[in-house]
């Protein structure tokens, strides 16, 4: 059987076939970046041995609020970004020593360390890095330097704060 073509068919099929291949490129962008979103809740999810949700703020609302509003601003709130936070409440022992060897121990090797002051008046803080097909992308922790006493264990702690930024 012989197939009979007309004038401008070819082109037609290779126009067909390019705009299935940029489809392919959209979806494999779609799904790497849907990846990445389910690792912003893995990393939300990783914290220190003795590590909670924080339940109450008490006397930590002043530094707490200067913190969050720190990290916001360096995972790129206001610029399109759209930080997630979470607030763990960590054994008054918990060093930044300890902070840090651990997120390095967890986080996989896509992950650097930035450029970013890491101290202020009321915290610690370190920001990751990592590159991927979706563009950058931002994890940040940060360990007040006060202990309080927990309202309901009447137990010290400090407040160890994480955040991953999205779009």
């Amino acid at each position: 059987m012989q197939r009979i073509c007309r004038e401008g068919d070819e082109a037609a099929i290779a126009g067909r076939r390019a705009a299935l291949r940029s489809l392919g490129v959209v979806a494999l962008v779609w799904l790497c970046n849907g990846c990445s979103r389910s690792d912003a809740t893995k990393l939300l999810d990783l914290v220190p041995t003795g590590g909670r949700p924080l339940q109450d703020r008490g006397a930590f609302e002043v530094p707490l609020n200067r913190c969050e509003v720190e990290v916001a601003r360096l995972l790129g709130a206001g610029a399109g970004k759209h930080p997630q936070v979470r607030r763990y409440r960590v054994p008054e022992n918990t060093t930044w020593s300890a902070v840090t060897e651990f997120y390095a121990a967890n986080l996989d090797k896509s992950w650097r360390p930035g450029d970013f002051p890491e101290r202020s008046a009321d915290y610690t803080l370190r920001v990751w890095l990592r590159d991927g097909l979706g563009g950058s992308q931002r994890f940040a922790v940060a360990l007040l330097d006060q202990a309080a006493v927990g309202s309901d264990d009447h137990q010290p702690f400090r407040i160890l704060v994480a955040a991953v930024e999205e779009d």
